[in-house]
């Protein structure tokens, strides 16, 4: 994307900041994320990590008057830094080049951790940065075949939670209808018992009972279902940014 239309773009957003991000407004800012700031986007249920991540973009773009020419194939995780033993420089995203990361990587294999995407042959870059040879060309038919695979279980287990977190969606909608006329009709008939328009009996007593019971249910039933959805949506992020993450990797 050319940094006028992305200015543009973000510019059409800014009215809809406060009040929330449509979705194609989100899936924008998710891959301006990665654009701008060479970080993978972490969703965290609730608007104010795009409204965030709108600001660090816009904030960006306009103090570089450009568009990043330049994309690290390594990319830490949220709030991960690089630091060698003995130094105080440190290095968080975005990584100034892949230099960095492979020379901390030389020094330290494990740190491989601390990084959301990396190369799929980051081992044989680093490698070859300590044996001072060239940086390896071609990758084995092998290793992209198993890499391909990995991909296509991953969009199939996407895929399936999915059409869970739909199915749970359309659940809770009908629960918070049916929790709201039951609601009504409670207030409805509090509000004549209390006008007289009906005499408070015993049958009245029981109607307004069994009607605050069945909201009660109902009210549970959908706190029930908000936490399945949250579970499910929190399983799809979490194979979303792995796949990201290996989908990033160069092959």
């Amino acid at each position: 994307m050319e940094y006028q239309e992305a200015i543009r773009l973000l510019g059409d957003m800014k009215g809809r900041f406060n009040d929330g991000f449509s979705y194609s407004d989100r899936s924008i800012i998710e891959d301006l994320y990665q654009q701008v700031l060479n970080r993978i986007f972490v969703k965290t249920g609730c608007g104010d990590c795009y409204r965030d991540a709108y600001i660090q973009i816009l904030s960006t773009l306009k103090r570089t008057k450009e568009m990043p020419t330049y994309k690290s194939l390594y990319i830490l995780k949220a709030g991960a830094l690089l630091r060698k033993a003995g130094s105080n420089k440190f290095y968080s995203n975005p990584l100034p080049s892949d230099d960095v990361a492979e020379e901390h990587l030389a020094e330290n294999p494990s740190l491989i951790r601390l990084f959301a995407s990396y190369p799929v042959d980051w081992e044989a870059r680093v490698q070859a940065r300590k044996n001072g040879s060239n940086l390896p060309e071609t990758i084995s038919a092998e290793v992209v075949s198993g890499y391909v695979k990995q991909l296509e279980e991953k969009d199939s287990v996407i895929a399936n939670l999915l059409k869970e977190n739909k199915e749970q969606s359309d659940s809770i909608t009908t629960l918070r209808t049916n929790a709201e006329e039951m609601e009504k009709a409670i207030s409805l008939l509090e509000a004549k018992v209390q006008e007289q328009q009906v005499p408070l009996s015993e049958e009245n007593d029981s109607a307004i009972a069994n009607l605050q019971m069945e909201l009660d249910v109902c009210r549970a039933d959908l706190k029930s279902a908000n936490e399945e959805i949250e579970a499910l949506r929190a399983a799809n992020e979490a194979l979303k940014a792995n796949k990201t993450s290996r989908s990033t990797k160069k092959v």
